[in-house]
């Protein structure tokens, strides 16, 4: 049975160690997107259930965040609002 060098076999513990270290931070930023998406979905249904006006604007005048009840006012969704000069839309 043929052996590898000392230092093969070392460079080869190192990228071994290396490879499980990629493998956990990959494990563990898929974890955190997880966890920020159903964080991002509970904001957005108390945002939305909401029945007052919540909304932001950017310096230039275009909604960043709308809830439900500012696109029903508008008469349009949400996704259709945000990005878009609040002038834009005429109010019912």
């Amino acid at each position: 049975m043929l052996h590898s060098p000392p230092t093969l076999q070392r460079r080869a513990a190192v990228q071994e160690a290396t490879n499980a270290q990629m493998r956990e931070a990959a494990a563990a930023a898929e974890r955190s997107r997880v966890a920020l998406t159903a964080e991002r979905r509970f904001l957005r249904q108390v945002i939305d259930i909401n029945p007052n006006f919540v909304f932001a604007k950017d310096r230039q005048g275009r909604f960043t965040l709308v809830n439900q009840a500012v696109a029903d006012v508008y008469g349009t969704s949400i996704d259709q609002l945000v990005g878009k000069l609040g002038r834009v839309f005429p109010s019912h």
